[in-house]
């Protein structure tokens, strides 16, 4: 047999579950190869990688998945970048997830999120990133399936808002995939007991899902996980007679631009609301709800239901009118045209871009990155954290200490909460030379100084003293940014409704209820169009 007929076979041998088959076939095809070391014959080294990686995924091997990985990622430094296939990235990336797995508990227990899991971060990122330059020749099944294991990964640290808008990416690709259906799944399912209101209808969708995902081909180790995860559900909605899914109600829109809103959000993933992650149109809700339930506070604590419902109020309010500038931005209308319709600018003979919607874009995305210091500010407050100071922290610096980046302060994780190792997550993503470090980037040169915005086809002069970019990447930018302050503010939500939940086990804890603002109480000016 050849090298390649026993790497295929050792494939063969893994999926029906012989593992010792498989090793043995691995061992082969290493002392072949040996044999040939002056050879650059980097698919089948990679091939082999990626076996090794299965196998060690599979028998629980660290051993073997430190080795494949560490193979992989050898061939990635032997190749030009322009020469890489998406794949290889997308098996560096599993064999750093499957590492993580296995430290996972450990690394936790101290809050840290060690090298295993950036790296797995790390690379589906740059697999998802390569397969998007070459999207003609790359498998659509590859593409969903880089897009689920990323999702698992993000979803594993709590981040499942972002989880299940990578499913439903790959269930675009491929609405019958049952890796993504059944991940997606297992996600509503562990969001379901907090989805205030909607508790059933994650149930529900969860439920649809893996009867879906088990009628697809799967392997055995992924069809026992969801097969669980159903019976669990079953005996949920066997234990209540009455279960039926909540109805979701939607007033009508009120005029073209909230019509035109109500599509833009929804399309953009931009309201706060749990039923957009469900991902069912017939489910939406055209509106934001989603707030902190319900407060536990001791007997004599009048306080602080009040505090951290107007911190709340403030930041989504925040939010909400960063979203709002960003629609207007992009919907024409008299009102805005009126803004600066007489106000006289000089041309910088740079070809940049001006007005009102341009600036709404600018405002929009300052807000945004605001929401996210705001979100770290509450979460500072509410855990009694003594640094840093409240003029000093952001988004950025209150999870940890500087001389340890990667490891949560002992006061959050010991919250033992996983929405803030979510948030945690996030902000190493919004980091300096982070995926997302673009936001603070923008934020700091729209605050201190300015942002030359250009349109694409216009050829803009090089001058390193002001920060430029094309209107479509701008446009891109502050959408993005609008997502990750979407999701952080989510997180923030989801982490004080399960801490409180906690808090009203105690004896000595009066559970208090809000109760939402009536219109008597939201301010309008008196003229009107």
């Amino acid at each position: 047999m050849s090298i390649s007929d026993d790497i295929a076979a050792a494939s063969e041998a893994i999926n029906r579950n012989d593992l010792a088959q498989a090793e043995a076939l691995v061992q082969s095809v290493e002392a072949q190869l040996a044999d040939r070391e002056g050879e650059r014959a980097h698919d089948t080294w990679a091939n082999l990688a990626a076996i090794m990686i299965d196998l060690g995924a599979r028998a629980g091997r660290e051993d073997l998945l430190e080795k494949g990985t560490s193979l992989t990622v050898r061939v990635l430094k032997d190749l030009p970048e322009a020469a890489v296939w998406p794949g290889l990235y997308y098996n560096a990336a599993n064999g750093y997830l499957a590492l993580w797995e296995r430290r996972k508990s450990a690394a936790l227990h101290g809050g840290l999120l060690d090298d295993t899991y950036l790296q797995a971060k790390a690379y589906y990122r740059k697999a998802l990133q390569a397969s998007s330059h070459r999207p003609g020749d790359l498998p659509r099944d590859l593409r969903c399936q880089i897009l689920v294991n990323y999702a698992n990964c993000l979803h594993g640290m709590g981040r499942s808002v972002e989880a299940i808008s990578l499913y439903d990416q790959a269930l675009a690709l491929d609405p019958g995939m049952p890796q993504a259906l059944g991940n997606k799944a297992v996600t509503l399912y562990h969001l379901a007991f907090l989805a205030e209101g909607h508790t059933h209808l994650f149930l529900a969708e969860a439920r649809r899902l893996l009867q879906e995902a088990l009628q697809g081909p799967t392997d055995a180790h992924a069809e026992a996980r969801f097969e669980q995860v159903l019976s669990r559900i079953d005996r949920v909605i066997q234990a209540h007679p009455q279960f039926q899914t909540e109805p979701v109600e939607s007033e009508p829109a009120k005029s073209p631009f909230h019509e035109f809103l109500r599509k833009y959000c929804a399309r953009n993933q931009l309201f706060l609301t749990p039923t957009a992650l469900v991902g069912r149109h017939d489910a939406l809700v055209f509106g934001d709800p989603m707030f902190i339930t319900h407060m536990a506070a001791p007997l004599d604590d009048d306080a602080k239901f009040d505090r951290y419902i107007t911190f709340l109020d403030q930041i989504k309010e925040d939010y909400v009118l960063a979203r709002y500038l960003l629609v207007q931005s992009q919907y024409r209308s008299p009102t805005v045209d009126a803004i600066d319709a007489a106000v006289t600018l000089y041309y910088p003979l740079d070809y940049s871009l001006h007005g009102a919607y341009i600036n709404m874009l600018k405002t929009s995305t300052r807000l945004a990155t605001d929401v996210l210091d705001k979100i770290a500010n509450f979460v500072r407050d509410y855990c009694g954290l003594s640094s840093p100071s409240e003029s000093s922290a952001n988004f950025r610096n209150i999870w940890s200490e500087r001389s340890s980046r990667h490891t949560l302060r002992p006061e959050l994780a010991a919250q033992r909460n996983r929405f803030i190792y979510a948030l945690f997550d996030l902000s190493l993503d919004l980091g300096q030379g982070g995926p997302y470090g673009f936001a603070y980037e923008r934020r700091n040169a729209l605050t201190h100084r300015f942002l030359a915005v250009h349109d694409p086809i216009a050829q803009a002069p090089a001058n390193a003293d002001i920060p430029r970019v094309t209107l479509p990447q701008f446009l891109d930018e502050c959408l993005l940014t609008m997502q990750i302050a979407r999701a952080a503010l989510m997180y923030l939500i989801l982490f004080v409704d399960s801490q409180e939940r906690r808090s009203h086990r105690g004896d000595h804890a009066l559970a208090i209820q809000g109760t939402p603002v009536d219109d008597a109480l939201r301010w309008t000016p008196a003229q009107s169009d």
